[in-house]
């Protein structure tokens, strides 16, 4: 099976545009990968996926809602995805673990936050 990347983000654009762009459009021009892109905002009420940390501190936190209903959607369509959290605090994801990964699962679920963190239920 072609691999199938799936990304969770804010700015679904910047993915568009990679895949028009870059190597990975060749890859996909030729049909050896696919891509999904998901606007964690469609997912949100009234679009906000964020909220301030809770006990206080710096920055703003990506909400569970919004994750939890994208992630309840590409479950009914994907059920067989592997989840990476992309976090500066988390292992760096390289190209090595890329191969282990497809062999599990055609599916890879990328959930991209661009703010201080999480909520800690994530």
């Amino acid at each position: 099976m072609k691999p199938n990347f799936i990304y969770l983000t804010l700015f679904p654009q910047y993915f568009h545009y990679y895949f028009q762009i870059s190597l990975a459009k060749k890859f996909f021009e030729r049909n050896l990968l696919t891509y999904q892109v998901y606007n964690l905002r469609d997912f949100a009420v009234r679009g906000q996926v964020d909220d301030y940390p809770y006990g206080g501190g710096a920055g703003m936190v990506l909400k569970i809602e919004p994750l939890v209903a994208a992630l309840a959607t590409i479950q009914e369509t994907y059920p067989n995805s592997y989840l990476i959290l992309l976090s500066p605090q988390g292992k760096r994801f390289t190209q090595e673990d890329v191969p282990q990964l497809l062999n599990q699962t055609p599916n890879l679920v990328f959930i991209c936050g661009h703010y201080e963190g999480f909520d800690e239920r994530i």
